[in-house]
């Protein structure tokens, strides 16, 4: 294609354009994909091809070069071929030219394009800082017609507003008042973009919707940075209008909807900065419990984001607004309709009647927090409803069972599990509820485990799977408050109830939360290690080694099902996390205090390192650990494993496990040479083991340097010799 073509066409501005715009975004998602160490060198040249200086320029541009150039006759026929899109607008689907708007549209395209090639729009300006200097602009006409001009000014309105609201992000964010703006130039913007009218009710409207939080938000920086200001009146005006704002339905809207910029967040902003200075105001303390019951569930759950940064200031209004944001999950019948998803109305009254009791508890002795109702209720075998599938009667068919169906009522368990995972356990104890809030967590597991698994329940399948999975994994709360209180009853109430779960996976599910937290906080990230992990770890692997799948008679015995299981093998194996920069110890690189998990490992190891899953985790925690990993508790384990069957290594076939022992094998040889004979003769009679099963690596390392005067010790005991 002929450069001018390439200029001269008018469907390849338009697509350039297109392409330009999208530019910033096309660069990030291409990234997609790329997360793991081998991926770097792709993602490199992938970031390379996005940074071309080419993929920043626009055919506009080099039309421009075309329009300018010293060839006369060249550029006439340029500029002739650009001014004539005026008089073809471009149409990409045949349809289109018969559509008024469509019409429309492709003519006001067609003349800004145009514009360009009409030498009478170019101008000459100055260069800012370079009086030496001028350069060439091009002004568009175009933008002088009333409806382009009002789209502009839309637009530019539009953009004032984001950066208001990212404005007053930022500024929480970083706790200041952001570089970004003065709190003159914020509220100067906020100004400009109220007429009065902002807060009043009006359609659903997105832009007005991101106006008001950009408003709003600008009034909390000034109550929240700026309290004293001139602007401060202005900021408490803007603030009351926006908690009094009703919240507008419409065909789209929804309770479950995000809308990060809402104005009501930031009204829970200023009040909680305004409780921080004032906690023992009930006024602050009524404003910010009353945003937890808007409709809008991310409004509620940034309120309660922001409750969990006061336990250290105002315990007895978190503790409140804790209660209150889990009892606004709980549903009596009546309390909501079948559309109450898309009705902003809908529970208003139960509501303000939770809010209302919630209030009356500030000045009250701490009241326990909500539990839901119990998860199932008796009913008739004809009962539609009903949910088990035990029998209408027994064997002998004297007497019939009681049959079971969901409780009346409804239960948030996505939004509790997300408000109980942003409650900082640490300082919910260290401010004094202890008492309550374990014994919150006792009554909330034991709920949860009669939910996933009834007792009435004598098989799996005689009930239906309840659908309470989010709030499952976010129970790993209990894995903070098991090592912060007393052993025994950490035991009593957390980890035997769990463990005594026969049903495997309501097991596993409840246990690797548990489990995974509390190694993150009390193992990895803990300077000094709970007391109570030893039990932990024990109690934890000795459930999870009692699962039917480590019986070696078990039908495909050694494979780690599900997705909790497996996860819990590795984080037994303490490879759950492999960078953790801030950690304490292990996830960030230092092995040194590894003496502490070994008992659990090698014990692990020994039992079902047999296991191909079991032994990949063992592997790379010796790969992780290689400097600091003991070389005989490897060999002992390795050894301990291939003695597990009568075909060591038969489950191994197919995967790297050979070729990943012989590896570690030579890195001890090499870095503990000359080897020690007793350790010697350990790691020989892994590589007879490892070349029987067909692993030529191990083959070449029996005789190289290291191992080439050793012989493994003979069976009736006689010397091994040298």
């Amino acid at each position: 294609m002929e450069i001018n073509t390439l200029v001269t066409t008018q469907r390849l501005w338009r697509a350039d354009i297109q392409r330009y715009a999208q530019e910033a975004s096309v660069r990030s998602s291409s990234q997609i994909g790329f997360w793991q160490e081998h991926h770097r060198k792709d993602a490199m040249a992938v970031e390379a091809l996005n940074t071309l200086p080419v993929r920043s320029e626009e055919i506009r541009s080099l039309a421009t070069l075309h329009i300018l150039q010293g060839d006369a006759a060249d550029a006439h026929r340029v500029r002739d071929a650009i001014t004539a899109f005026a008089d073809a607008p471009d149409f990409e689907l045949e349809e289109e030219r018969n559509h008024p708007g469509a019409r429309e549209h492709a003519a006001e395209q067609a003349r800004t394009h145009a514009a360009w090639g009409d030498l009478a729009h170019y101008r000459l300006v100055d260069v800012p800082d370079m009086p030496d200097q001028q350069a060439i602009v091009m002004v568009n006409p175009i933008l002088e017609e009333p409806g382009v001009r009002e789209r502009l000014e839309e637009g530019q309105q539009h953009l004032r507003a984001f950066a208001l609201f990212h404005w007053a992000e930022k500024s929480f964010e970083e706790h200041r008042v952001a570089d970004a703006m003065t709190i003159e130039q914020g509220v100067a913007s906020a100004r400009s973009l109220d007429d009065g009218s902002l807060f009043q009710s009006t359609a659903d409207d997105d832009q007005v919707s991101i106006r008001r939080g950009a408003v709003a938000g600008a009034a909390a920086v000034v109550a929240a940075f700026a309290p004293t200001s001139p602007n401060s009146g202005w900021a408490r005006e803007v603030l009351a209008c926006a908690a009094d704002c009703p919240e507008e339905g419409g065909p789209l809207w929804s309770s479950v909807g995000i809308v990060s910029w809402h104005h009501v967040i930031f009204v829970a902003r200023a009040a909680a900065a305004d409780l921080r200075r004032d906690p023992a105001s009930k006024r602050h303390a009524a404003d910010l419990l009353a945003t937890l019951t808007h409709p809008l569930d991310n409004v509620g759950l940034a309120t309660s984001a922001m409750l969990a940064f006061l336990w250290d200031v105002a315990p007895r209004v978190c503790w409140v607004g804790l209660g209150l944001a889990l009892d606004l999950c709980i549903f009596a019948p009546g309390d909501i309709g079948p559309n109450s998803m898309h009705d902003p109305n809908a529970g208003a009254e139960a509501r303000q009647r939770k809010l209302n009791a919630a209030l009356a508890k500030l000045d009250l002795d701490a009241a326990p927090l909500p539990i839901p109702p119990p998860p199932w209720t008796a009913t008739a075998a004809e009962d539609p409803r009903r949910v088990d599938r035990l029998p209408d009667a027994d064997d002998e068919g004297v007497s019939a069972p009681t049959h079971w169906r969901a409780a009346d009522g409804w239960w948030r368990s996505d939004r509790a599990g997300e408000i109980l995972a942003k409650q900082p356990a640490r300082a919910i104890l260290a401010a004094g509820f202890e008492a309550p809030f374990v014994s919150f967590c006792e009554a909330m597991l034991a709920w949860t485990i009669e939910r996933r698994a009834p007792a009435w329940a004598s098989r799996v399948r005689d009930v239906d799977r309840a659908d309470v999975m989010e709030w499952t994994h976010r129970l790993d709360v209990l894995g903070v408050v098991v090592g912060l209180i007393e052993p025994k009853r950490a035991e009593a109430g957390f980890i035997t109830p769990i463990c005594a779960v026969e049903e495997e996976e309501a097991c596993f599910d409840l246990l690797t939360p548990l489990v995974t937290m509390f190694i993150c906080q009390h193992v990895l990230d803990s300077a000094d290690v709970a007391p109570i992990t030893p039990l932990v770890l024990e109690r934890s692997l000795n459930r999870l080694l009692a699962a039917p799948t480590f019986s070696r008679t078990a039908y495909r015995a050694g494979e780690l099902h599900g997705f909790s299981m497996p996860q819990l093998a590795r984080w037994l194996m303490f490879v759950g996390v492999e960078k953790a920069a801030l950690a304490h110890r292990f996830s960030n690189g230092d092995w040194s205090d590894i003496d502490l998990i070994l008992p659990t490992v090698n014990r692990f190891v020994r039992s079902a390192g047999w296991a191909p899953t079991v032994m990949e985790d063992f592997l790379t925690l010796a790969e992780r650990a290689r400097e600091h990993f003991p070389a005989d508790a490897f060999a002992d384990a390795v050894v301990a494993a291939l003695s597990a069957r009568a075909d060591p290594g038969a489950r191994w076939r197919g995967t790297m496990i050979a070729a990943r022992i012989a590896s570690r094998v030579q890195d001890i040889a090499d870095r503990s040479s000359p080897l020690p004979l007793a350790l010697g003769q350990k790691l020989l009679g892994i590589l007879d083991t490892l070349v029987d099963q067909g692993d030529r690596r191990s083959a070449a390392l029996q005789v190289s340097p290291a191992f080439r005067d050793l012989r493994v010790a003979a069976a009736d005991g006689a010397d091994a010799g040298q």
